[in-house]
């Protein structure tokens, strides 16, 4: 029975020849007099290959999207097993070395289709090993992976905005499909090769996501953020947010181990810079365009329950794992500022801008391990609305001294000689 392991981008290179253990029919079946068998193909056109930032790829396990590709661009490895040299064929011509490869147009699983269209095959003899990695527009220049020698790996410097999905995978079998295939008399020590292939086996890439994800809400604290009756202040919109994330790292691409060829990881300097969220054009399902900037997103109001209205902004950001994020959140409100001396009088509005500080940090047990590569975090956001200056007076009320009572002609209150007297030397005054 034909076994066909696909999991995100699988790749099916095949060639039948004969080997001392596996021999087949002459001729390989019509259409194919040379007995070389053609790579399967499932999508019905070519999609072009896009060179910026087209944010996430995929959605959360039960999320509201499907985790799907949208024919994203990938790079392909064909090593020969267990090293860092590019496969080759019977006429010393590179079959996959860092090759452009488009994933499928959707699903999370399928056959990936080379974006030139072309066919490869596997060479008679050998054994393979298969790496793949998408950066969309984060590569340094050149954006090509080079050897270190000192690790033995493939490397590549990058520098994100916030708008790339860093991925790498590898063909390699798991713990249930190596029994699974040795119990079908596959000698696992050979995949991946033609000999693999005759069995029914293809090379599975399984595509890891590198960065941690941040999806942003934003959500009116106050009725007064969303509006008022009179129109003297009006809805709160959210302009832009940013968040300061690590921005500069080194890929792997591949590292090999001596026991066999593996994706590495992503590692990244303390180097910062504020990465801006941006959405996709138009809200649209086309997960392969460019994002574009961020437009103001208004706060409402849920009258029946009384509450904001929760609303999600943007597409989402792709930050290097951490700690914790410092986030900025741009806002701004038209409100009332005075009266023209027009007749009739009328309210003057004025734009006023808001800027909101915070940190995005875990709480509880998940905070020490900070937010992970390959975990989406959902963060809502609280806003309130500009508060009026309004200064009230109060005025205190006299202390009651008490009455006084004069008398002028019998002038009981006038002071004597003695007094007087006093008064001057006090004074410094003289008698006239």
């Amino acid at each position: 029975m034909r076994k066909s392991f696909l999991f995100a981008a699988a790749l099916a290179g095949v060639l039948s020849s004969c080997s001392s253990d596996d021999a087949i029919e002459a001729g390989g079946g019509a259409g194919n007099v040379d007995g070389r068998m053609p790579i399967e193909i499932n999508l019905a056109q070519s999609s072009s290959v896009t060179t910026r930032g087209t944010g996430t790829v995929g959605d959360t396990v039960g999320g509201s999207v499907q985790n799907n590709w949208a024919s994203q661009a990938i790079k392909v490895y064909m090593f020969d097993k267990n090293t860092l040299t590019t496969a080759k064929d019977a006429d010393g011509a590179e079959i996959y070395n860092n090759y452009d490869f488009v994933a499928p147009a959707t699903g999370s699983t399928g056959l990936a289709l080379a974006e030139d269209q072309s066919v490869k095959y596997y060479p008679a003899m050998g054994t393979f090993d298969f790496i793949g990695y998408r950066i969309d527009d984060a590569a340094a220049t050149p954006a090509e992976p080079t050897l270190n020698a000192t690790s033995d790996s493939l490397q590549i410097g990058i520098t994100i905005d916030g708008s790339q999905d860093i991925m790498s995978a590898g063909a390699l079998l798991s713990e249930e499909k190596g029994p699974e295939l040795v119990g079908e008399g596959v000698d696992t020590a050979r995949v991946y090769s033609a000999y693999a292939k005759r069995k029914g086996v293809d090379p599975t890439l399984v595509f890891k996501h590198l960065l941690s994800r941040l999806t942003f809400n934003v959500v009116a604290g106050n009725k007064d953020a969303t509006g008022t009756a009179d129109g003297t202040m009006k809805a709160v919109q959210i302009d832009s947010i940013k968040v300061i994330s690590k921005n500069k790292g080194v890929l792997t691409v591949a590292t090999s181990n001596g026991y066999h060829t593996v994706p590495g990881g992503l590692v990244f300097s303390e180097e910062k810079d504020s990465l801006t969220l941006m959405q996709r054009k138009d809200d649209d399902n086309d997960k392969n365009q460019d994002l574009e900037k961020l437009a103001s997103v208004p706060l409402t109001w849920n009258e029946g329950e009384s509450k904001g209205n929760v609303l999600k902004v943007g597409e989402a950001l792709l930050v290097a794992p951490d700690k914790e994020y410092e986030v900025v959140i741009f806002a701004s409100q038209e409100v009332k500022t005075g009266v023209d001396e027009q007749e009739p009088a009328q309210d003057v509005i004025e734009k006023k801008k808001m800027e909101l500080n915070d940190v995005i940090k875990l709480s509880g047990e998940p905070a020490a391990a900070g937010f992970l590569a390959g975990s989406s975090y959902n963060v809502t956001i609280t806003v309130y609305g500009l508060s009026k200056i309004d200064i009230n007076t109060e005025l205190t009320p006299w202390e009651n001294g008490g009455e006084i009572e004069l008398d002028p002609v019998d002038n009981p209150n006038k002071p004597t000689a003695d007094e007087e007297e006093g008064t001057d030397e006090e004074e410094g005054t003289e008698e006239p």
